[in-house]
């Protein structure tokens, strides 16, 4: 995934569908500067690069 699609999804009011190697995830936030997303899948929280994110 890029940065615009990321943070379309993140400010989006609809949920949508994020995986990230296969899992679920929410995200939570995104960095536009480091291309990162910190990411929570069940009770874990993490920060990912954006490119490894999938819809």
């Amino acid at each position: 995934m890029d940065y615009p699609r990321a943070r379309e999804i993140f400010e989006s009011p609809q949920v949508i569908q994020v995986k990230y190697r296969g899992r679920p995830v929410w995200i939570e936030s995104i960095d536009q500067d480091t291309h990162t997303a910190r990411v929570s899948v069940e009770k874990e929280v993490m920060t990912i690069p954006i490119g490894e994110l999938r819809e």
